[in-house]
């Protein structure tokens, strides 16, 4: 378990090039992998959802970094082998209930380019989980104090295979929400919250992290 935590620390704390301003990483319970929301880039004919969680910063910030935790729901593969691209993009909130409303950014990269690094955690079905990591070729300025919604999606090569499940956090708030790709709406959902950390320059230092906001609704599978 120490080396587990030591491993989530590490990825999320990575480089000295920028400090973390939201932290909410992979939950360390070993027995909770597994449990995560399908998100995806293209519709699919089943889990046909995208998946955003909402977050509130504590000072401004121009994010350079982020990072995420994910695996594969095997169908086939254990691994990401069914993922070609991961897109992440932030959205302003809009709305009550709060839902993501307009977006402010979005950038798309390779799944190389998100270095995906084996945790050596699994889930029960051996999907192995995987920590990833991006640096935005354009930094996204947000404001304090405002709630926003971040959400990564996986662009699945054959959309009858596998589906991506974006790993649990522990719970902040447990609001989420969910894009459905037939209806073209965004929908909330309680119920816990996804991993995510997201990292700024200039860097407050790898203790300066904050707590959380509010977002809508996907299908969970272990």
């Amino acid at each position: 378990m120490r080396a587990i935590v030591l491993l989530i620390l590490a990825v999320a704390c990575s480089g000295a090039r920028a400090g973390i301003v939201y932290s909410q990483p992979t939950t360390p319970n070993a027995a909770n992998v597994g449990f995560g929301f399908y998100s995806h880039t293209n519709p699919r004919p089943q889990n046909n959802y995208k998946h955003a969680d909402n977050f509130t910063l504590a000072a401004d910030a121009a994010i350079t970094e982020v990072s995420w935790w994910g695996m594969s729901s095997v169908r086939n593969f254990t691994n990401l082998n069914n993922f070609d691209q991961f897109t992440v993009e932030f959205f302003a909130s809009s709305g009550s209930p709060s839902l993501p409303g307009a977006l402010i950014a979005s950038q798309t990269f390779t799944r190389a380019a998100t270095t995906p690094t084996d945790t050596g955690r699994r889930a029960p079905s051996g999907a192995i989980e995987y920590a990833q990591h991006a640096t935005l070729t354009t930094p996204v300025a947000l404001s304090a104090n405002t709630e926003y919604y971040f959400a990564v999606s996986a662009r699945c090569v054959n959309v009858s295979g596998d589906a991506y499940l974006w790993q649990d956090s522990d719970t902040f708030d447990g609001y989420t929400v969910l894009y459905n790709h037939t209806t073209h709406a965004w929908a909330g959902f309680v119920d816990t919250d996804s991993s995510f950390v997201l990292h700024a320059v200039p860097a407050p230092g790898c203790g300066a992290v904050l707590v959380a906001g509010i977002a809508g609704m996907a299908r969970r599978r272990r």
